[in-house]
């Protein structure tokens, strides 16, 4: 069964819900998509929910961060992309992440949807992504043809429900009890529906997916997994504060390459996490992984302290169980020095692993002795922001001589 609050009122199950993938969806997560998602108007308020950068444009890559807003701010969303709110603060206008954002207005557009007297028959229920709601406003005769007399949830919108009439005109169903009296009279699927359902292509969905969640930053976590399923339109990373997270339902990773066994979640709070992926059939999962429970900690860093900048390390064995390290800064300073953290196992954090601390912000080298002959360290340096680190460097790793 999926989270969503609207079927679990509904008491519906997932069997009845079918999702189209008549435009593809991704998040923020695929920087190379950056820029190439479709931007519609929006109006509506909202306030941040942590401390949020504003950056100049819809991506973590290369976008300038304009203002930092504490949380509780109130702004106004003027416009939407993919996984990214077009929000106006006083004088600033820029991009906020969407899952940093609660809404506390309606959108005019939801607000306006047409209200009907009578209760028509619907098919059924369809998932559809925000670019194919707006189509669906915007009345494109080929997705009318395909949608009409459906109940349609916006997945991302927290499957907020409308009855699709045979003109193309919207209906919304504010609650489950609506959504149940358009069902009631189900009608049977045609002939050349039924033909065309059946002409899709199947995917297999046997095997097994097996996930491992580790936290490699404060607020930040990294995910891999092993597959034997069969994945050639990729997966869906899912994510949620309840156990067993599903797609459509919850926020997710599309990692539309098949080959990719990582993903990594940042920006995430003091709270337990759980994730699976899934094997992605274009429509909805298949096979889902085992659901991998994480507590996430922080450590005091947040959006509003820690620097936009990267550190750059390199480790050299020397001999005589000794490390010389070096590392450059990017794009930033660390005024109360460096964290240099070691271990056995990869990206060392502070606190937690053996360190070395220097409170020069000019620091810029490192050499541990005393290490064990033959075996491998794993070294990082972190931007000391006193009791907790900010940015981490990249890890490297040393063999010891």
């Amino acid at each position: 069964m999926t989270n969503n609050p609207l079927f679990k009122l509904m008491g519906l199950s997932v069997a009845c819900f079918t999702l189209l993938a008549f435009v593809p969806n991704t998040t923020h997560a695929e920087e190379v998509d950056c820029g190439k998602d479709p931007v519609y108007e929006r109006n509506f308020s909202a306030v941040t929910n942590v401390g949020s950068r504003v950056r100049s444009i819809a991506c973590m890559t290369g976008s300038k961060i304009l203002t930092v807003l504490p949380a509780k701010t109130k702004v106004s969303v003027i416009a939407e992309t993919d996984g990214w709110y077009k929000v106006k603060v006083g004088d600033k206008i820029g991009w906020v992440g969407r899952q940093l954002l609660t809404k506390t207005s309606a959108d005019t557009a939801e607000q306006t949807a047409k209200a009907v007297s009578t209760t028509p028959k619907a098919i059924g229920l369809t998932g559809i992504s925000e670019a194919n709601y707006n189509r669906l406003k915007a009345k494109n005769k080929s997705l009318i043809k395909l949608l009409k007399n459906k109940i349609v949830l916006r997945v991302l919108a927290k499957g907020q429900a409308y009855f699709v009439d045979a003109n193309g005109d919207l209906t919304y169903l504010k609650n489950g009890d609506e959504v149940k009296k358009y069902l009631k009279a189900e009608i049977k699927e045609t002939p050349q529906e039924k033909k065309q359902t059946e002409a899709q292509p199947q995917i297999s969905s046997n095997g097994q997916i097996t996930l491992t969640a580790i936290l490699v930053d404060p607020g930040k976590v990294k995910l891999t997994w092993d597959s034997t399923a069969d994945t050639p339109k990729g997966f869906k990373v899912v994510i949620s504060e309840s156990e067993n997270p599903v797609y459509p339902g919850n926020d997710y990773h599309y990692l539309s390459d098949p080959s990719i066994r990582q993903d990594t979640w940042s920006g995430l709070g003091n709270k337990t996490y759980h994730f699976r992926v899934c094997q992605y059939l274009g429509s909805a999962c298949g096979v889902y992984s085992n659901n991998a429970t994480i507590q996430v900690t922080t450590n005091g860093a947040s959006t509003s302290n820690v620097t936009a900048g990267t550190i750059v390390l390199s480790a050299t064995p020397i001999g005589n169980g000794k490390v010389a390290m070096t590392w450059s800064l990017k794009d930033m300073t660390s005024s109360k020095g460096f964290k240099v953290v070691v271990s056995e196992n990869t990206n060392p954090v502070y606190p937690g692993n053996d360190y070395h601390y220097y409170s020069e912000p000019n620091k810029s080298d490192d050499v541990w002795s005393g290490l064990e002959a033959g075996k491998t360290y794993h070294f990082r340096v972190c931007e000391y922001l006193g009791g907790y680190c900010g940015v981490y460097s990249n890890d490297v790793t040393a063999k010891v001589e």
